[in-house]
C-alpha cells in the first residue's frame, strides 16, 4: 500500500471524530502537514505536498540608452527638394517656428522638436500647406 493511500485512509477514519469531538480540525491538518514535511524525502510523491515559499515577481525596468532630455524631445529632419523652395514648419502644440531655404537638388538638415507640424511650402512663387508628423529621432521630407 502506498504512503498516499495510507494517509487518505487515516484521514477518512479520524478526521470526522477529531473535527466534531474537539473542534480542532484545522490544528489536526496542520500537524499532519508538519509530520509529512519531517519525513519528506526529495524525489518522493509527497514532495509537492509541502507548501513552498512564494517568490515575489521580479520587475524589469527598461531604460533608454541615452536618457538626456534633448535626445527624447528633439530629432533631425532632412528636407530636400528638386526645386528652389522655402519651407516654414509650425508646431501645432507649441507654435515653434522653423524656417529653411532649400536650393534646387540639395538638402538641408534641421534639428526640430518632435511633434506634428503644419508646413507652409513656397515653390517658385506657388504656396501650399501640408501636415507633417515628426515623432522619431530622424526623418526625411521631400518637397514635391
Amino acid at each position: 500500500m502506498s504512503m498516499k493511500k495510507m494517509v487518505a485512509i487515516l484521514l477518512l477514519f479520524f478526521t470526522p471524530q477529531i473535527a466534531f469531538c474537539e473542534n480542532r480540525f484545522g490544528v489536526f491538518l496542520q500537524d499532519m502537514g508538519n509530520a509529512m514535511a519531517r519525513y519528506l524525502l526529495t524525489g518522493t510523491q509527497f514532495e509537492n505536498a509541502v507548501q513552498k515559499k512564494e517568490k515575489k515577481p521580479s520587475v524589469i525596468k527598461l531604460e533608454i540608452s541615452n536618457s538626456t532630455k534633448e535626445f527624447q524631445e528633439f530629432g533631425y529632419l532632412k528636407i530636400s527638394s528638386p526645386y528652389d523652395s522655402k519651407i516654414t514648419l509650425k508646431n501645432k502644440t507649441t507654435n515653434d517656428l522653423y524656417k529653411a531655404t532649400i536650393k534646387k537638388n540639395q538638402s538641408q538638415e534641421l534639428k526640430i522638436k518632435k511633434g506634428i507640424y503644419t508646413a507652409s511650402i513656397e515653390i517658385e512663387g506657388r504656396k501650399k500647406t501640408q501636415t507633417i508628423s515628426f515623432l522619431g529621432n530622424q526623418g526625411e521630407f521631400i518637397i514635391k
